[in-house]
């Protein structure tokens, strides 16, 4: 779709329909993560919103700015709190749509929102002071989502970041050829128990539903562990039960874990088809397929590992699960294009902490350092 031109909520023209509307917005941002509205059931319901601004593309009218209880993936009371107003928008067309002038009309006060790709942010910003303006020419400001703990000046302001590095497998005589390509069959091989009193093991979505206290017990360790991450952040650090369970049963996903006591205190979530992870754009997992076909890796994504709360073996335990999956890798002989998102506050010290955990296992060390490869901001304008 191109742009025709911008208009307010009293359009008349047709709504363009949903796969349109992601693809304007997919091709338009330059973003990592899909921008906008995520949802069909969510984009009707914004464009019946007589408080969405609207503009009007070849492909018919998109919603420009609507209500934040239209998005996905925020924390919409901690948006209210963190912009200082109950009138939230989002940003919910890329800021390059804005070719001319557009006048809001919504209520003086009100903050909207933006997620921009660091690589366009600039342009982004000066798109938006010089296309905006509300019903009284009020003066807008942009402000960022700033994280007071954050002493170090680049991770101060709210962004999320995508890190990626190639594996590659030291001791390849262990490689067992029955196992391979096989995570799964390089674990049976090792005639370990699924589910020992004490000790590591491996769950997949097969086993995770044949015993589905394992799902509840994956659940407490992962349900709120992230979530001080977000204090000062607009996006959701926690997932829902149903996002959460869409992860760990698929069949791409693999679950390292350890039992101490018969209870299960250390786990981590490693996806092996990385088109499965449905918040990351299709022009995104297909850059990083490409990245890894380049290397002759499989590409795979790290959702995170996660220990009991206040255990004091905690980071014995994670580093044990990490190395674990590293030694079935080498049995399966699978080298990986690993990839995984950090948080502004969490990417000062997961990046180095993941290095350390790889580098230091037997079997597997990364051939570079862990880098950011994008990285999508978010900041507010209010008017």
């Amino acid at each position: 779709m191109d742009i025709l031109h911008t208009t307010g909520p009293e359009f008349q023209s047709q709504p363009a329909n949903f796969d349109d509307y992601r693809e304007f917005c997919d091709q338009t941002s330059q973003s990592y993560r899909p921008v906008g509205i995520l949802t069909p059931e969510k984009y009707e319901l914004a464009l019946q919103d007589p408080t969405t601004h609207v503009i009007d593309t070849t492909g018919g009218r998109i919603p420009l700015i609507a209500r934040i209880e239209y998005s996905d993936g925020y924390d919409i009371d901690r948006c209210k709190k963190l912009t200082g107003t109950q009138d939230v928008f989002l940003l919910s067309a890329p800021p390059s749509a804005l070719t001319e002038k557009v006048n809001l009309g919504i209520p003086q006060g009100s903050a909207v929102i933006v997620e921009s790709a660091a690589i366009e942010d600039d342009a982004n910003k000066e798109t938006l002071l010089g296309n905006i303006s509300n019903k009284d020419n009020g003066q807008l400001a942009i402000h960022d989502f700033v994280d007071p703990r954050i002493k170090e000046e680049d991770h101060a302001n709210a962004y999320m970041g995508l890190y990626a590095s190639q594996t590659r497998i030291t001791e390849p005589t262990l490689t067992v050829p029955e196992a391979k390509g096989s995570l799964k069959s390089a674990f049976e091989l090792k005639e370990s128990e699924l589910l020992p009193e004490s000790g590591l093991t491996l769950f997949d979505s097969s086993d995770l539903k044949t015993n589905p206290q394992l799902s509840e017990a994956l659940w407490g360790l992962f349900k709120d562990r992230f979530q001080w991450l977000g204090d000062y952040h607009p996006v959701s650090m926690e997932d829902t039960r149903e996002v959460f369970d869409e992860i760990i049963l698929s069949e791409s996903t693999f679950i390292p874990a350890k039992f101490v006591d018969g209870e299960l205190v250390c786990a981590g979530i490693v996806m092996h088809d990385i088109s499965e992870v449905d918040w990351l754009k299709p022009a995104t997992v297909r850059g990083l397929e490409e990245r890894a076909r380049d290397t002759d890796t499989i590409p795979m994504y790290f959702f995170g590992v996660a220990a009991k709360e206040r255990d004091p073996n905690a980071i014995n335990n994670m580093q044990e699960v990490v190395h674990l999956h590293c030694d079935l890798a080498t049995t399966a002989g699978i080298e990986y294009t690993l990839t995984f998102e950090s948080s502004n506050m969490s990417s000062l010290y997961i990046p180095r902490v993941t290095e350390q955990y790889i580098n230091s296992s037997s079997s597997v060390k990364l051939t570079e350092g862990i880098t950011e490869i994008e990285e999508l901001r978010y900041w507010f304008i209010t008017v």
